[in-house]
């Protein structure tokens, strides 16, 4: 009898760490998902890692500012699946066009919806 309340209680507790950590993840709730930011863009970083891939890029600002930005994508595991992502897919010094949601609260954060490289080719975050 003790070993099963032992077990139990193992489970309940792994049970909550777990919808703890899935509870946390934001979702798409703090970017403005009813219209696209599009800039001309030149990138500083590109992390391929968990629990998102990150675009990092300068780009200027209506007042010819230079900005840095972040842009999250899915997590690996679901970029490799898409034609042309990998780790490599983005390099520093590379120009391009980048398409986002921006962040409803005006930070230099997004969503990406896709990535055009200077040669035409057109990556992807969805369908």
């Amino acid at each position: 009898m003790k070993r099963k309340l032992q077990v139990a209680i193992l489970i309940a507790a792994g049970l909550i760490l777990t919808s703890t950590v899935a509870f946390a993840h934001h979702g798409v709730a703090v970017y403005e998902m009813s219209k696209a930011t599009t800039m001309k863009a030149t990138i500083t970083d590109f992390e391929w890692a968990q629990p998102h891939c990150q675009i990092y890029f300068d780009a200027p600002d209506d007042k010819g500012e230079v900005r840095h930005w972040a842009i999250e994508t899915p997590p690996p595991t679901m970029m490799i699946e898409k034609e042309g992502w990998g780790r490599n897919a983005l390099k520093p010094g590379d120009v391009v066009t980048i398409y986002f949601h921006a962040a409803k609260n005006g930070s230099l954060r997004g969503l990406l919806i896709k990535v055009v490289k200077a040669d035409g080719k057109e990556l992807f975050n969805r369908p």
